[in-house]
């Protein structure tokens, strides 16, 4: 079982790495963004309220430096916009802009798709994986021949 295991393990590891690129490349060729800069949009979309970088980096696993260059471009793009903080107006905090969370919406709906996409293959995966181990059982429980 242990081989099957492994066979497992890496089909599913390449639904994952293929299912990541094909988003990854439906979000580039229809709004520009990079994979990092549609999860920190999302992530803005989710709080649904301004956010200082630090905390968005801590969320989204990014260091500040990183998080602050996806920021720019995504300020260029009409996508986020800089609000004072509330107690601190010398802290900047950032949100979605208009646009940024309309786009954001759509572009998720087309990451939802993808994940959808995911789970059939997992599922495909899967059911192979039985398929294959319950022939081999069949297989033993005929005296060894294999069921087809």
């Amino acid at each position: 079982m242990k081989s099957e295991t492994i066979v497992f393990s890496r089909q599913m590891l390449t639904v994952i790495v293929e299912h990541t690129r094909v988003v990854t490349a439906r979000l580039k060729e229809r709004w520009g963004l990079s994979y990092n800069e549609f999860t920190l949009l999302y992530a803005l979309l989710e709080v649904a309220r301004p956010v200082d970088t630090g905390s968005l980096g801590e969320y989204l696993l990014l260091r500040r430096e990183t998080v602050t260059g996806l920021l720019l471009d995504l300020e260029d793009k009409g996508l986020v916009v800089r609000v004072p903080g509330q107690k601190d107006r010398r802290v900047l905090l950032v949100q979605l802009s208009r646009k940024g969370a309309t786009e954001t919406r759509e572009a998720a709906a087309v990451a939802l798709r993808g994940v959808h996409e995911l789970h059939a293959g997992c599922a495909t995966a899967y059911e192979n994986l039985g398929r294959h181990a319950c022939q081999r059982e069949r297989a033993a429980w005929d005296g060894g021949r294999p069921f087809l």
